[in-house]
This record gives C-alpha cells, sequence and structure tokens, in this order.
C-alpha cells in the first residue's frame, strides 16, 4: 500500500497496467497527493503521487469498511476517501514548482474529514495519465499531441498489453509494451517454448492421425461417386425429408464456431507473444470447428442410412436442382475437403477486413467485420449445407458405412 510508511518522502505509484513513455522525475515535485481526473470527476488511482504517512494510512484503514467504493475496490475508495479532490487545482510539475509552491491557498475540504482533510492535493495535467480507452473511442486520437505524453494507461477492460488478442484493437500501442517487456527478464522460460511448440504442433498430429485412420474407418466413403439418378422416393418427398436440415447445419455449425474459438482462447497462453497467439488460436479453432462440425456431418450421415436402413431408398432425382447439386458434387471427401477450406479461410479473414481496407479506427474495425458478417454468411451457409446434404445422400447411397461395396449402377 503506497499510503503506508515507506523509505522515501515521495512515491510515485503507477498500475501495473501503465508504461512510462518519458522521465517522470519531475513529478517527485509535488509534496502533497498529485493524480490525474478521468473522463468523469474521478480520481483515476492508475498514477498518483504521494507522500506515505502512517497517520493518514491508520485513517484510511478505520474507515475501509464504512467508506462507500463504487468500483468496489481501492479507486472507489479513494474517489470516497479523498472527496474534494475534483475541486483540486491543476498542478503542472513541468513549472518546476512544487505543489505548495503554486498556490496559497488550503487544500479543498473532504467529505470525510480527518487526516484526509490536511493533504494538499493537486490535478496533475492529461499528459501523465494517457487513456488508451478513450483513444480508442475516439478513432485512435489522443487529447494531446503524442509526443507529449508521458504515461500510457492501458484501461481498455480485458484488452490489456499482455494478452495475445488485444493486438487486434491496440496493435500500435500494444507494441510499445511487448517491446519494453522482450528487454526484461519474463515468462519465455524452456517450459513456457516447449509448450507453445507442443501446442503449435498438435493440430498437425492430429490431422496426420484422422488421415492414417480415415481409410480404415471409411473406405466406401473415399471413393463414392454419385449417380444421377435411381429408382426410389419421389424428389418432392425426399425434399420435405431434408426440408430443416439447412437450418439446421447453419446452427450446427455456428455452435460448433463458438465452441471452437472459446476452447482455443481457453488453451492458449493468455501472455504468450501476438504472433504466436494469433497462429495457436487459428490452428487449434480450425482442428476444433473440424471435429466437431464433422460429428455433425457423420450425424447426419447415420441418419440417411438409418432411413435407407428402415427401408427408404431414397436418391437422387434428375430434375430436382436443389437435391441434385448436393448429389451430383463427386468424391465426397474433396468436397469436404474444399468446403472447410474456404469456410476457415473466410472466417480466419474476417476480423482482419480493415487492415485490408486499410481502417485503423476501432469504429472502422466493427463496421467492416460487421459488413462482411452478411456475405460471408451466405456463402458459408451454402457450402455447408450443400455438404451436409451430399453426406444425408450418401448415407442413403451406402450398403454399410464399415462396407467399401457400393451399390452399382443401373
Amino acid at each position: 500500500m503506497p499510503f503506508l510508511r515507506a523509505p522515501t518522502p515521495t512515491v510515485v505509484y503507477l498500475d501495473a497496467d501503465t508504461i512510462a513513455l518519458r522521465n517522470l522525475d519531475a513529478l517527485f515535485l509535488c509534496d502533497g497527493l498529485c493524480g490525474v481526473m478521468r473522463h468523469s470527476e474521478r480520481l483515476n488511482s492508475g498514477v498518483m503521487v504521494l507522500q506515505p504517512q502512517a497517520q493518514l494510512f491508520s485513517d484510511m484503514m478505520s474507515r475501509i469498511e464504512q467508506t462507500p467504493s463504487y468500483t468496489g475496490g481501492d479507486q472507489g475508495f479513494l474517489n470516497a476517501y479523498f472527496s474534494g479532490f475534483a475541486a483540486s487545482p491543476l498542478f503542472d510539475p513541468g513549472r518546476g514548482r512544487l505543489l505548495s509552491e503554486s498556490w496559497a491557498r488550503p487544500p479543498p475540504g473532504n467529505a470525510t474529514g480527518g487526516a484526509a482533510a490536511r493533504v494538499r492535493m493537486g490535478r496533475l495535467p492529461t499528459e501523465y495519465n494517457a487513456d488508451l480507452g478513450l483513444y480508442v473511442l475516439n478513432s485512435n486520437r489522443w487529447m494531446v499531441p503524442e509526443d507529449e505524453l508521458f504515461v500510457l494507461h492501458f484501461t481498455l477492460s480485458s484488452f490489456k498489453p499482455w494478452n495475445w488478442w488485444s493486438s487486434w484493437i491496440i496493435s500500435g500501442n500494444m507494441e510499445r509494451w511487448q517491446a519494453l517487456r522482450r528487454r526484461l527478464p519474463g515468462p519465455d522460460t524452456g517450459p513456457s517454448r516447449l509448450l507453445v511448440s507442443t501446442l503449435a504442433a498438435g493440430p498437425w498430429l492430429l490431422f496426420a492421425l484422422f488421415m492414417r485412420r480415415t481409410p480404415s474407418l471409411s473406405p466406401c466413403l473415399r471413393n463414392l461417386s454419385f449417380r444421377r439418378g435411381a429408382p426410389g422416393m419421389s424428389g418432392a418427398l425426399a425434399l420435405e425429408r431434408v426440408a430443416c436440415m439447412p437450418w439446421v447445419i447453419l446452427l450446427a455449425a455456428l455452435t460448433s464456431l463458438c465452441l471452437a474459438v472459446g476452447f482455443a482462447v481457453c488453451l492458449v497462453p493468455t501472455q504468450v507473444d501476438p504472433m504466436w497467439g494469433w497462429m495457436l488460436a487459428y490452428e487449434w479453432i480450425a482442428v476444433s470447428f473440424a471435429a466437431l462440425f464433422g460429428a455433425s456431418l457423420w450425424a447426419v450421415y447415420q441418419w440417411g442410412f438409418g432411413l435407407r436402413q428402415a427401408g427408404n431408398n431414397i436418391s437422387s432425382v434428375e430434375g430436382d436442382g436443389r437435391l441434385f447439386l448436393a448429389a451430383s458434387a463427386g468424391n465426397l471427401w474433396q468436397q469436404t475437403a474444399l468446403a472447410f477450406g474456404v469456410t476457415l479461410g473466410l472466417l480466419g479473414i474476417l476480423p482482419w477486413w480493415s487492415d485490408v481496407l486499410g481502417l485503423k479506427s476501432f469504429t472502422g474495425r466493427l463496421f467492416s467485420m460487421g459488413a462482411a458478417i452478411a456475405p460471408t454468411t451466405l456463402v458459408v451457409g451454402h457450402l455447408l449445407s450443400s455438404l451436409a446434404l451430399s453426406w444425408f445422400h450418401a448415407g442413403l447411397s451406402m450398403v454399410s458405412p464399415a462396407s467399401p461395396k457400393l451399390k452399382h449402377p443401373v
């Protein structure tokens, strides 16, 4: 606690999510309590200059249970304890004068009274607490010239500079923090490098294992080709059976994608380098989505196979465009690989359309991604629905999913 007795008469306190951009020695001219106002009449406790006093600390501890805190933490408590801080005059340490020399009048009153009433207070200029949240919301513009900033404060919720996903919004300013991090001894140890290497190789090993086991699991599906027509249930009745399939498949795809993204974000270490973080996330999203949505396709296949086992010999009917389009796609695995590749490619580039278009602001990123969602959904929905129909028809056309025997054309 910086308000406790310290070996130095003055303490400059910086939050863990701040970095000093320039020399801060001038702050030691504050011989009271100095802080920066945020975007309201509130003291931001992320950057403070104070003189530790045992009496002040004891008084604060005696009032902590009775004093309300609008944040539930230290900042809310300090604003309630030093309730007169908003009325404090502006103190500019760049002028080279002590806080006590800047004005000849007593400090503003504090509602709490006690030791707080005897603390001289002053507001620091904005450049001593560059609020990154306001910068992002203001279309990447600072309220003062950038070369005049002293302290950069990463206030944007969970988008902290040590979280790899933050680079999507704060890439430029995040690089400042990353550059300082690379100069310091940190978590980049042998075990952490081994973990990253294992996570990077994991999806490829799973893919190789899948390709190795695929021939033994379903040799008939690998070589399956569909016929243009065959005796069976009428096209109208066949379409009636699968009319709800596109919506079910879209729901399955959305669920699979959400689960895959959540799994990848939880799996990738939060403090990994942003480049590695995005690469690992994309790898595990791809393999997780393929596994989850692949299970949906297998369920659709089993549905079709179950109908056939029940005696419903449904096959494509020439002239029925929608069902025939799905049934005449050729090799099922080639169609599946193409659909998954295009889907993952479109979804992968979705967050980065703003960079392609040269839009750097937060609003530009949101609008560009929002504008790309509709066409991406249409293309992906058509691909996955057609793919599901192919798997459904494959189930109708097979004698057994574990047998390489195919039904010969008539």
